[in-house]
């Protein structure tokens, strides 16, 4: 995703919270059209362009409903606090989008990736575990919020949370596939408890890798109590499964130390600190 996107008859930038729609008449006389504007909760910041479709998504808070409100004045479900919401365009008329779909993911955005038609949007959301300390029946589980299902927020499962046994972020991570072409059909979630905050992915494979910091004492070396372990889930259409993981030494800078090739995933990693003299990178 990015903040311009072109398919040469137009240009679709983010700028200033809104969707500027800009006709390019081959260069000779652009002109601006009407664009897309927001409510103050909502805060555009990328953009996907697929055949006549437009993908915006941002950053969302969510205002309560009545019924959500009483059920968190009972200490029963968490407030939400920002969610990351990523909404689908008809753009056939350029000069008149139609919204068709709208998903929300609770947390804020870790990466997301588009393949043909599919797309892939990962979030990581921090609970509110101070809330346990008034009330440890409170519910924490992440939420999210399909248009083609239903308007309101739904609360993942516990059947449906699966956990990163040896993660150290007690966060949630979502996944969330859906085709831009049939905005009809569900959108797939998965969700993990764990945390995930650097992505690469290819047509085959999403990798996400997270640092693990060691509680070493400050006199042993820095390098040596930081890892990161990277996750490995296979991608088949909508259907995003976990397959493997591993831990390599040092920690990742970003999504451009990661790679796949001819079947294998490659990554470089720095140890040390650049300003620990007896602790280079």
């Amino acid at each position: 995703s990015d903040m311009v996107k072109t398919n040469g008859s137009h240009i679709y930038q983010v700028a200033d919270g809104r969707i500027n729609i800009i006709e390019t008449n081959d260069g000779v006389k652009m002109k601006l059209l009407e664009g897309i504007s927001y409510p103050d909760t909502f805060y555009p910041f990328q953009i996907f362009l697929h055949k006549d479709k437009l993908l915006v998504i941002g950053h969302s808070y969510e205002e309560m409903g009545k019924a959500e409100a009483k059920i968190s004045g009972e200490g029963l479900i968490a407030p939400i606090n920002d969610m990351t919401k990523a909404i689908v365009y008809n753009i056939s008329n350029p000069s008149n989008p139609q919204e068709e779909k709208t998903i929300s993911l609770e947390g804020h955005m870790v990466s997301s990736r588009k393949i043909d038609n599919l797309v892939y949007l990962v979030t990581n959301q921090y609970p509110q575990y101070w809330m346990m300390r008034e009330n440890e029946e409170v519910d924490l589980r992440p939420r999210y919020s399909d248009s083609s299902v239903s308007e309101e927020n739904s609360v993942i499962d516990y059947d449906k949370i699966q956990y990163f046994p040896e993660s150290k972020e007690p966060n949630y991570t979502m996944i969330a596939a859906f085709d831009l072409e049939n905005p009809s059909e569900k959108a797939a979630i998965t969700t993990y408890l764990g945390s995930g905050d650097q992505m690469y992915m290819s047509k085959k494979n999403l990798y996400l890798a997270v640092q693990n910091w060691g509680a070493a004492p400050l006199i042993d070396k820095m390098e040596e109590s930081i890892h990161t372990t990277i996750y490995k889930f296979a991608i088949n259409d909508l259907k995003v499964e976990f397959h493997s993981s591993t831990e390599v030494e040092g920690r990742i800078l970003n999504q451009f130390s990661m790679d796949e090739y001819d079947g294998h995933f490659r990554v470089a990693t720095t140890k040390g600190m650049v300003w620990d003299e007896r602790s280079p990178s």
